[in-house]
């Protein structure tokens, strides 16, 4: 698929699609507001009882989303625990994204393996289930992402983004320590952990890497 031309003032500015990747628990929809203000952007939805239980399973999952739609390339975007997935994408297939955006990603170091327990007769709503599911699954991929960082290194240009209530803190100290691990734009900004519908402008800037926004935020030069 070709970057979609935008207007801009009196120039045209040629925008390659952005996918958005909402974290456990919350829907495509969530997103809406960022897409207001991003041409060209797509959310994808894992909200169901097929969804796969490996990390692999999930990238593959968002590059079958792209090429159903002829989408060659895109910007990723991931929010909370679905940065494993966008992390593991840019990885895995360097060739598909040109920028990966963490927003408030999952950055936990756990090593111990969460049960799989069966919970289809537990919790009978397909839906929840698929969250209980993907839950569980929160040490493994994270424990796969490991693995697949000792063997695929991360080419793709990448901004971390760390959410603070009142003023910076313990998280926005662990998100910075993974922005200098991936050589990433840091950026702390104020707003709860979806931030996607507290700051959408914000969001939104970053993604169409509009120079005052990407330069400083809530008072923090980067």
């Amino acid at each position: 698929m070709n970057p979609l031309p935008t207007a801009c003032k009196d120039e045209v500015v040629l925008t390659l699609p952005t996918i958005l990747l909402p974290g456990l628990g919350i829907p495509a929809s969530a997103w809406n507001n960022v897409k207001a203000h991003v041409p060209n952007a797509y959310a994808t939805d894992r909200l169901d009882s097929h969804s796969p239980l490996s990390l692999e399973g999930q990238v593959n999952r968002v590059i079958e989303f792209m090429d159903d739609r002829d989408i060659d390339q895109a910007q990723l975007v991931a929010h909370s625990m679905a940065s494993f997935i966008g992390e593991a994408a840019c990885r895995l297939h360097p060739e598909r994204f040109t920028r990966l955006i963490l927003v408030d990603g999952s950055y936990e170091e756990r090593r111990k393996a969460c049960l799989r327990i069966p919970i289809e007769k537990l919790i009978p709503h397909a839906t929840l289930r698929a969250i209980v599911q993907e839950w569980r699954c929160y040490s493994f991929w994270a424990n796969e992402l490991r693995e697949i960082q000792r063997s695929h290194p991360l080419r793709t240009r990448t901004v971390v983004i760390a959410a603070y209530a009142c003023r910076p803190g313990r998280w926005v100290r662990k998100l910075r320590r993974q922005a200098q691990q991936l050589s990433a734009l840091f950026v702390p900004m104020k707003g709860s952990h979806r931030l996607m519908l507290d700051r959408p402008e914000a969001i939104a800037a970053l993604i169409r890497e509009d120079p005052p926004q990407a330069q400083r935020h809530d008072g923090y030069a980067l």
